[in-house]
């Protein structure tokens, strides 16, 4: 097993600031697998970083006069800072046996 500190930058969006938050943490598993290869044993996150936040609001109209309402849309970058945990597969060597199969047609 080979173990490594790593930082990833996330971003996510949604209609609330804890969605938008969950959505960016959700993607960390995705994000380390794409950086590392090999087989992810575990992702211990170190540290946290907020790096901006942007929210959005559109002011949305029935028949572009009648029941005004605000929508919100929330974006979010943050860092992680993880130590992960994973095994290479390429340390291991694979015996090669080689098998000959005789086909016939009837």
């Amino acid at each position: 097993m080979q173990e490594i500190t790593t930082s990833i930058v996330l971003t996510g969006t949604d209609k609330t600031k804890e969605r938008a938050l969950i959505n960016a943490i959700s993607g960390l598993q995705q994000k380390v697998s794409k950086k590392h290869k090999g087989i992810i044993i575990r992702i211990e996150p170190l540290e946290f970083k907020f790096l901006e936040g942007e929210q959005q609001i559109r002011r949305e109209k029935f028949m572009f006069f009648f029941w005004g309402r605000d929508v919100n849309k929330f974006t979010v970058k943050i860092e992680i800072t993880a130590r992960v945990v994973f095994i290479d597969v390429e340390e291991f060597d694979f015996e090669v046996n080689r098998l000959t199969s005789i086909t016939s047609k009837f």
